[in-house]
């Protein structure tokens, strides 16, 4: 969210932004109350419904994968978190972001590294298991680069960050629930969590 701050963006009351892939909405609201004008296009129905429960003046929901949805206006902004990896067609998608952002427009995505623990483990389960979560493909930073620059936007700022993989055993639950593992893994180095993820904020290039 520090890339969202008005020193990066300006104000963001009155600007309109894309959110790509918002899932249930839970980065919708913070944007919402932030000020932006939202649209979010979820290629998800069971997620849809969900996002459309969000009852506010400054939100339109579209069901739609990104490389589908048709929009007549352009925008302020463009964010996406952990979304373009799942697309079918990444190009297509890039190509969509840079032909919907405005002259000057700005741009945030967040996506998962291709070379963390938690993406090898990603590549290596995905050959098992069905459903789109499994197949999501990740990205390396030349992977983000190349596309970036393919569709005439330029990369301002890099941010990377380490999270611990959704692992759901039993011994990670008991211990996530013990008050001193919680504060020994808080307080410890970020360096002993598994999987990072790569976060990019980008302009326009004209």
């Amino acid at each position: 969210q520090n890339l969202l701050s008005k020193n990066k963006i300006g104000d963001p009351c009155g600007q309109h932004i894309l959110e790509i892939g918002p899932g249930s909405g839970r980065h919708t609201r913070r944007l919402l109350d932030q000020g932006f004008h939202v649209t979010g296009v979820e290629p998800s129905e069971k997620l849809f419904r969900q996002l459309s429960r969000i009852n506010h003046p400054q939100l339109v929901t579209i069901n739609s994968t990104i490389e589908d949805v048709v929009l007549e206006r352009k925008f302020d902004g463009i964010v996406s978190y952990n979304a373009l990896e799942f697309v079918q067609s990444r190009e297509t998608a890039f190509s969509k972001i840079s032909s919907l952002l405005r002259p000057e427009g700005w741009v945030v995505i967040e996506v998962c590294n291709r070379w963390s623990l938690w993406g090898l483990a990603q590549s290596l389960i995905g050959l098992l298991k069905t459903g789109s979560y499994y197949q999501g493909r990740f990205y390396s930073k030349g992977d983000l680069r190349g596309l970036i620059e393919k569709f005439g936007m330029t990369v301002k700022d890099w941010r990377f960050r380490v999270f611990f993989p959704p692992i759901n055993h039993p011994f990670f639950i008991k211990m996530g629930r013990n008050k001193f593992f919680r504060f020994v893994f808080s307080h410890r180095s970020e360096e002993r969590r598994v999987g990072k993820e790569c976060r990019s904020r980008w302009s326009r290039d004209h």
